[in-house]
């Protein structure tokens, strides 16, 4: 069975609202993250939703993890040269921020949120 126009088109707009709505999310927990603060999100896990949240613990993981080296010559400079281990520090930290949003999936949180959204409003 062929869709009309008009659903395609609603089809169209729909996911376009979704693909916006998935990227403000993005940044609303990328600006969180970098503040090295929570920020909440559903997870469907078995039929259930769960909420979970994306924190300090995960940036600083993926900091460990992504730019040990780095980190300790950062460390290293506090005295000799502040302001280059507070960069070296600060664009760690973005790497590290990016590292955690690669690993959610912005698209099904904002589905799972907008279903949440239309069980607590019915």
């Amino acid at each position: 069975m062929s869709m009309t126009a008009a659903q395609h088109q609603k089809r169209l707009d729909d996911d376009g609202e979704l693909s916006i709505a998935a990227e403000r999310a993005e940044q609303e927990c990328r600006e969180t993250l970098l503040a090295l603060k929570r920020w909440h999100y559903p997870e469907r896990i078995n039929w259930a939703i769960k909420w979970q949240y994306a924190g300090e613990q995960d940036v600083t993981e993926a900091l460990y993890d992504l730019c040990h080296d780095e980190l300790a010559l950062a460390l290293s400079l506090l005295d000799t040269d502040a302001l280059e281990a507070v960069r070296i520090l600060k664009e760690c930290r973005s790497k590290a921020v990016e590292d955690v949003l690669g690993r959610m999936d912005f698209e099904a949180i904002t589905k799972l949120i907008i279903e949440e959204s239309k069980r607590d409003a019915a």
